[in-house]
């Protein structure tokens, strides 16, 4: 049985960057500009990273990507597991039509929000034309 509880995300207190734990092996990934792409098998642990990092830095602001309204509803249920407030998670899709029109009516109503799951990025760049 894997123990999930040890695939997760550390930052060290220098701030210098984070380590983030796989099955496989670990990544260190430095603070900086850009973007790092994270390749490992099924079950591997990038989901458990994910929240992981999210819960750990959501006061900062974050923004995930789900594939489907499913996986945003997981993603959600884990987060609020990892100690993440319900009240500070906005889920929109399609689904949720009350969200979607408090979005559409008033935008800036994310900013209230430590975490916001969406699942597509076109909900974000063009949430009028759906």
């Amino acid at each position: 049985m894997i123990d999930y509880n040890l695939l997760q995300t550390d930052f060290p207190a220098t701030g210098d960057g984070c380590t983030m734990h796989f099955l496989t092996g670990d990544i260190n990934i430095p603070n900086g500009p850009g973007m790092w792409a994270v390749s490992c098998s099924c079950g591997g642990g990038k989901t458990t990273n994910i929240v992981s990092i999210v819960a750990q830095r959501c006061n900062e602001g974050a923004v995930v990507v789900s594939p489907t309204i499913e996986e945003s509803k997981s993603l959600q249920t884990l987060l609020i597991g990892k100690g993440v407030h319900e009240s500070e998670i906005l889920n929109l899709n399609s689904k949720d039509t009350k969200t979607m029109n408090t979005y559409k009516e008033t935008p800036d109503v994310v900013l209230s929000y430590k975490v916001i799951i969406i699942t597509h990025p076109r909900m974000w760049m063009e949430p009028l034309d759906l």
